[in-house]
């Protein structure tokens, strides 16, 4: 499901009273003195690697190069979503680690935020014995002297993990003074046995290019699993593959809807040009399925006559 880009352009965006802001409803089914800093300056702090398949192994250690810290977890050869080889946690005793770890630099003057995603499956799930122990994605932003200035979080996957194999990402914002990062994934302390593969990284830079595309996470990529910034109502749920991508948004019975809103000023635009991709099989019902947008005015209430 893809949104296109909106034209800019000079004029009001709505006949009859003026509409200021315009709202998107879309997809209806009915992070030491002078000599410590100049060692710093010393450190090589390699960047990530923009996609980790898990598949190199040269030492032969069972451990994916640039990993570390394992604990529970083996490299198993066969059946994983982004190569052959995948990692799994295993663990039967609350409290017990299962995780594995990595790190990699990033300076937070240059870079804004760190965009990770990973394929996950999960089975028999139990929580470990003290709260946060729960199969889960940890990341640490250290910034001079290793001091922690920030941290963040993708989970808990207790309930949303299943069988089958699910792509997860999301965007963490970097601190200013951020120099390193440390992650860290497994089940945390949890039971049960989780698997991940696929993991990727991606710097976004402080001066990311602009973009005329008025809709946030339009393709379903950030989901932790639920799409970030988007609100399901009904059965509608955040699913792998999609079209050209990693995800897509499901929906399985009547009156399931996904909604996102857009609060911008519209008079600077002479027109908005919306974009959608979908497939649909077994209908049933005359109410059918639809996508639709409306213009709000200055109260935030929708102006009647506009709706599309």
């Amino acid at each position: 499901m893809n949104h296109d880009r909106a034209a800019g352009g000079q004029g009001d965006g709505a006949p009859g009273r003026l509409a200021r802001y315009f709202a998107l409803v879309a997809c209806c089914l009915l992070g030491l003195g002078q000599a410590a800093q100049a060692q710093e300056e010393l450190i090589e702090r390699p960047p990530p690697a923009p996609f980790d398949d898990l598949e190199t192994d040269k030492n032969n250690d069972g451990i994916p190069d640039g990993w570390y810290n394992a604990r529970g977890v083996a490299l198993v050869k066969e059946g994983g979503a982004a190569g052959p080889k995948f990692l799994r946690f295993t663990n039967d005793r609350p409290g017990r680690p299962a995780r594995l770890s990595r790190a990699f630099g990033v300076d937070g003057k240059h870079v804004e935020a760190v965009i990770i995603g990973l394929w996950i499956r999960g089975k028999n799930i139990g929580s470990g014995d003290r709260e946060g122990a729960d199969p889960s994605l940890l990341i640490d932003f250290l910034g001079a002297e290793l001091k922690q200035l920030g941290r963040g979080m993708m989970g808990p996957w207790t309930r949303s993990l299943s069988g089958r194999w699910v792509h997860v990402a999301k965007r963490f914002p970097v601190p200013i003074g951020a120099k390193d990062a440390i992650m860290s994934v497994g089940l945390i302390g949890a039971t049960g046995t989780l698997d991940v593969d696929g993991v990727s990284i991606t710097l976004v830079p402080r001066e990311e290019e602009s973009t005329t595309n008025l809709v946030v996470n339009g393709d379903f990529e950030l989901g932790d699993p639920a799409p970030a910034y988007w609100r399901l109502t009904g059965e509608g749920k955040r699913t792998s593959p999609g079209f050209r991508s990693t995800s897509c948004v499901s929906m399985e019975r009547g009156r399931s809807m996904i909604i996102t809103g857009v609060g911008i000023p519209v008079s600077g635009f002479e027109g908005l040009v919306l974009s959608i991709t979908a497939r649909h099989s077994g209908l049933r019902g005359a109410g059918g399925v639809y996508a639709a947008f409306f213009f709000v005015d200055e109260r935030g209430l929708p102006m009647p006559g506009h709706e599309r």
